[in-house]
């Protein structure tokens, strides 16, 4: 099985560029393969166990070995991660900071002590507008180095839209200033590398103080040994964004790991807030960033215009830096469901695969309360002609109805990615409850992670499709009121095995 995790912004500019090779393929007949398994020691700290097998079906049968030691959490044959492309010509402005309110963004506070790890070809710590800005890192590549040089561009290009300084008389900004970058570079000069380096990089970088983590790359087959990294990291309290992938116009497939359910998963939106056909969409897809046009900085002193969800992910890794910032706290999946419920609605009314909960606005999510709710300015009483203020009349409070609710599956019981669907009947003061909004949770790790949304029915049914690869649980939520878990087995051993 094949795995590409790549850059998107590179990915988008593949099939648009003359001259810009194809990707290249795993080898899966012969020649020497690595496996690599997450290991969990007693301490609960993940490390990493390597082989080398003849070939791909040697490999194949010493993961399978592996699995059934109680220690594994996760055993893969070594998949390629790729990066390729060269972006436009520098064009202009920073829009994405007027649309995202920088400038009040910055008023209101900044994102120091918050730690944003770019995960990537390395960051260019000596670009004079990210002076101060980049902490040392690691170089997984390059066992040794620091992750404070950047051979390729990319990770550099992330760095500067997350952090790069404001008012210092140079080039541009960043939307989180007073975060520090954690450079983690997993990819090499020529842009190639393998999942097992990008999860070692994550797993290296929850260790060493990061708070948040953006991930700009993605691909259509599911890495295990990667998926087990980040629940790694959320389980250490890092929230992990993700680029959602560059696909819309290659059959729009689902890419990891921006379908992991615990990660922020991020599509592009442009200066009209319209989403490019080429953002991958889904019901995985959290919020949506500007990602057209964006110009940051580029090794050696430069800047560049790229357009990519690669470059949406660290808007929205930063505006979650600044948020954890001001509401000191809150958990990982606190974090997703409170920019979930305060980002700028965008397309069709409501939540949809094409732009997620819509377009993150940090400010609104900062001003929420508890439960993500904007509070509204009270209005003042309108004052009669003789300057006397008018009577305001205070209703009796009308008693709210009681929200309850069930919750079932079509089989607890299921093989792996075999479709289910999960339902709840809403229930107001026991009578069916439409047009209640729900959403569909998943429990990962000690967190809740919000999957899905919908409306109830007339007769207070909602019902979502899921395709489980993992046993997990379930449940439905609304405003105050939350459904009992139903349990989904994946029964299938081999998916039960690399869980």
């Amino acid at each position: 099985m094949r795995l590409i995790l790549a850059p998107l912004a590179a990915l988008l500019l593949a099939p648009l560029l003359p001259g810009v090779p194809a990707l290249a393929t795993t080898d899966t007949g012969s020649g020497s393969v690595q496996v690599t398994a997450l290991v969990r020691e007693s301490s609960g700290h993940l490390t990493l166990r390597r082989s080398r097998a003849g070939d791909y079906a040697s490999g194949s049968r010493l993961a399978r070995s592996w699995r059934g030691q109680s220690s594994v959490v996760a055993v893969d044959v070594a998949r390629r991660i790729h990066v390729t492309g060269t972006p436009d010509p520098l064009q202009g402005s920073q829009w994405a900071l007027t649309t995202l309110r920088a400038q009040d963004v910055w008023a209101a506070g900044d994102a120091s002590g918050q730690v944003v790890a770019v995960i990537d070809t390395g960051v260019d710590a000596a670009h004079p507008d990210l002076a101060g800005v980049v902490l040392a890192g690691t170089d997984i590549v390059s066992p040794g180095g620091d992750g404070r040089t950047d051979p390729n561009g990319h990770g550099t290009h992330v760095a500067g839209i997350v952090a790069a300084v404001q008012g210092n008389g140079v080039g541009g900004a960043g939307l989180a200033q007073g975060a520090k970058i954690l450079p983690v570079r997993v990819m090499g000069a020529d842009g190639n590398g393998w999942d097992y380096d990008a999860a070692q990089g994550l797993i290296w970088a929850a260790d060493h103080g990061a708070t948040v983590a953006n991930l700009s790359f993605g691909g259509t087959d599911h890495s295990y040994v990667m998926d087990a990294a980040v629940s790694y990291a959320l389980s250490k309290g890092v929230s992990v964004v993700v680029s959602s992938g560059n696909s819309g116009r290659d059959g729009d497939p689902l890419l990891w790991p921006a379908a992991n359910p615990g990660v922020i998963a991020v599509g592009a939106v442009d200066i009209n807030g319209v989403r490019p056909t080429w953002s991958s969409t889904g019901n995985h897809l959290a919020v949506t960033a500007p990602g057209v046009g964006i110009v940051s900085t580029l090794p050696g002193n430069r800047y560049g215009n790229w357009s990519g969800t690669s470059m949406a992910a660290p808007f929205v890794a930063a505006s979650v830096a600044l948020l954890r910032h001001a509401r000191a706290g809150l958990t990982p999946a606190d974090v997703r469901t409170r920019l979930m419920a305060t980002a700028d609605d965008l397309g069709p009314a409501g939540f949809d695969p094409q732009y997620g909960a819509g377009r993150v606005d940090v400010l609104a999510a900062e001003a929420a309360d508890a439960t993500g709710s904007v509070p509204q300015p009270a209005t003042p009483p309108t004052a009669t002609g003789s300057g006397t203020p008018a009577p305001v009349t205070v209703p009796a409070p009308a008693m709210a109805p009681k929200i309850t609710a069930r919750i079932s599956a079509s089989s607890r019981s299921i093989r792996l990615r075999t479709p289910v669907t999960v339902s709840s009947r809403v229930l107001a003061d026991g009578r069916a409850a439409a047009g209640q909004a729900a959403g569909l949770q998943q429990r990962v790790g000690t967190s809740w992670v919000t999957l899905k949304y919908g409306t109830t029915a007339r007769t207070g049914l909602v019902s979502w499709a899921l395709r489980p690869d993992r046993t997990a649980e379930y449940r439905v939520f609304g405003t105050g009121w939350t459904s009992p878990t139903v349990r989904i087995a994946v029964v299938n051993g081999a998916a039960d095995r690399r869980r």
